[in-house]
């Protein structure tokens, strides 16, 4: 037997012989041969493809006497087994074709309104060691998308520098994305300080250059890489390929005014009751005094917005309006792109009583004497019923940010030009209205998150580092009322549900809903029909029931005018014969004999986090 895929040391016979005899007594022979040392090959060629092994078998039959048997019957059978143990290789050269999965990430979350800024000057690095000698081929696809849906694509295809091509034991190579496109640098050793090969590739027709990526404002962006072997290598035992990417700062940009907020809100938990009753009552003046250092090459200012939602439109513009809309088509229910928002900051437009609103208010405040004039109230439009305010927007607080006091330029023995020499510093005290810090007290969700407001480079381009840097100190100056500091916090009620505008169904059963704040242990709970009424006219739905903040509804009289009230029968003033405890709804409520008409925000499971106070 020869063995023609293992060609023995120099000096050795190219064939193994089995130099026995069988004989018909149905022994099992075996041997094993070693072949350390030996040469895998391909008898086919070195540029064949390999399917099975070879071996050539030579058998005779030694001179002897056999009675060949003429009736039919077996004459006997021989049977060879071969078996190929492990191998071990110290290398294997080959000709390889072999891709590896793709591999694909996505980077969501990237800052809406990041737009009119152009990255002139930055560039992105992979830096790959390799020690396997085979043609290893990168391909990386990276891909952005614009909150518009429109896409930018940078296409990366490189060829990793191959040690036996330099006669060394691993190499490096650099695969440099700029402006200009992509440039591979390949060098010799991984400790070579100057490269030996380098190509550079500009983008393909339809795809752009990294600078044009990033410039582009993409809101996500999807990466997919994948790496193959295709040529003749060798793979020896021990060998790796591996690296890093990098972004390569200071980086050259130049920016037109911009504005964006972060993507990261801050929910603030509602505060406790006790809490909540000292600042409403005790506080008279709010004052904040702000030191900026601006160390980045910009300046502007930084507003810090408050909502009653985890979503904040960048500006009230009807074009960012539209975005803001397909962000809650995407992310909440009951929203599609065919919506449409407004804003109302007028009061006036907001009151139920008056003959030009028709806008239901009350999931987002409990009563309408809680709207301040000047906060930003989101409404959802409604072309066959009410429209719906669905979250108000309003401004804290805003810190500027100085222009920086110098900037390095091209005679500077240090640093870049365009990059900050001298931070800027500025330092002032501004009133805070007492009203909008009243909203952070208010019952029910908050959310918080930076919006920034650049001014822009005026046409020339500056350098962005890891060393820019805003710090921001402030402290804030409270004037209390010592009596509102020092009274217990009274026991409160809160109507939720219905709380005015809503349509029920007479005959249908509903679950009426309020928030207690305090120790009320039992409630009486009424309703009424028509404006301006008297006690004698409250109807009784239940009185001195055990209070869990709920109770089962069924009503039978149809009117447009209906409100309810909930009370605590024991907190009852005796000198002025009021009720300190109790709410009632908001506005007037609409029970039909019909079907009833949904408002958009306004469904009876639904527990609104709106505002309240005794009324």
């Amino acid at each position: 037997m020869n063995f023609r895929n293992f060609v023995p040391p120099s000096g050795s016979m190219d064939s193994v012989k089995v130099d026995t005899a069988l004989y018909r007594d149905y022994a099992t022979y075996s041997k094993t041969f070693p072949i350390d040392g030996y040469t895998f090959s391909n008898p086919a060629g070195a540029d064949s493809a390999l399917s099975e092994l070879v071996i050539d078998l030579t058998a005779r039959l030694r001179a002897q006497t056999a009675y060949i048997p003429l009736d039919g019957s077996e004459l006997g059978n021989l049977t060879i087994n071969v078996e190929v143990e492990e191998l071990h290789f110290a290398s294997l050269e080959a000709n390889i074709i072999e891709s590896f999965p793709t591999s694909t990430q996505n980077i969501a979350g990237m800052p809406t309104g990041f737009s009119g800024m152009a990255f002139t000057g930055v560039s992105f690095e992979f830096d790959m060691i390799n020690s396997i000698d085979l043609p290893v081929q990168l391909d990386v696809d990276m891909v952005g998308y614009n909150t518009l849906g429109d896409s930018s694509v940078v296409e990366v295809r490189a060829t990793i520098a191959k040690p036996s091509t330099y006669g060394s034991d691993s190499t490096r190579t650099i695969i440099r994305m700029s402006k200009i496109g992509t440039t591979v640098l390949s060098y010799a050793t991984t400790d070579a300080t100057t490269w030996t090969d380098s190509i550079t590739t500009p983008p393909s027709e339809g795809t752009s250059t990294i600078v044009d990526l990033l410039s582009f404002n993409p809101s996500v962006m999807i990466v997919r890489s994948s790496a193959r072997i295709d040529g003749r290598g060798t793979i020896v035992g021990g060998a790796t390929i591996g690296g890093q990417y990098r972004m390569v700062a200071p980086f050259e940009v130049m920016m037109e005014p911009m504005t964006f907020i972060s993507v990261n809100e801050t929910p603030i938990p509602e505060m406790a009751h006790d809490v909540r009753s000292r600042i409403r009552s005790s506080l008279v003046y709010a004052e904040l005094t702000s030191t900026v250092t601006n160390s980045i090459p910009i300046s502007g200012e930084i507003s810090i917005l408050l909502s009653n939602k985890n979503l904040f439109p960048l500006d009230t513009t009807q074009e960012m309006l539209s975005i803001f809309r397909d962000s809650l088509a995407v992310k909440e229910s009951g929203w599609s792109a065919t919506d449409s928002l407004y804003v109302i900051n007028k009061c006036a437009r907001l009151n139920p009583d008056s003959s030009a609103a028709d806008v239901y208010i009350f999931s987002v405040m409990n009563d309408f004497s809680e709207c301040i004039d000047g906060v930003v109230y989101l409404v959802k439009y409604n072309s066959t019923g009410k429209d719906t305010v669905i979250s108000y927007v309003d401004t804290l607080l805003k810190v500027i940010l100085p222009e920086p006091a110098a900037y390095y330029s091209d005679t500077s023995t240090v640093g870049h030009p365009g990059q900050v020499a001298t931070p800027g510093v500025v330092s002032y005290t501004s009133v805070m209205d007492t009203n909008r810090l009243f909203l952070l007290t208010d019952y029910g969700d908050h959310y918080i998150a930076p919006r920034f407001h650049l001014n822009g480079s005026n046409g020339k381009s500056v350098y962005l580092t890891s060393e820019d840097y805003i710090d921001i100190r402030t402290f804030m100056i409270f004037r209390l009322s010592s009596t509102g500091m020092i009274e217990p916090a009274p026991d409160e009620i809160i109507m939720l549900y219905p709380n005015g505008g809503e349509t029920l169904t007479s005959g249908n059963e509903y679950t009426i809903k309020w928030k207690t704040y305090g120790t009320v242990s039992t409630i009486d709970v009424d309703y009424v029909i028509g404006s301006n009424p008297s006690e004698s006219d409250w109807e009784v739905i239940t009185s001195k029931e055990n209070n869990i903040d709920s109770l089962s509804w069924t009503p039978t009289e149809e009117s447009d005018s209906v409100r309810i009230r909930i009370r605590d029968p024991n907190s009852l003033n005796e000198k002025t014969g009021k009720y300190k405890t109790e709410d009632i709804s908001g506005w007037y409520f609409s029970v039909t004999g019909g079907r009833a008409a949904k408002i958009a925000g306004a469904k009876s499971d639904t527990r609104y986090s709106g505002k309240g106070f005794n009324k």
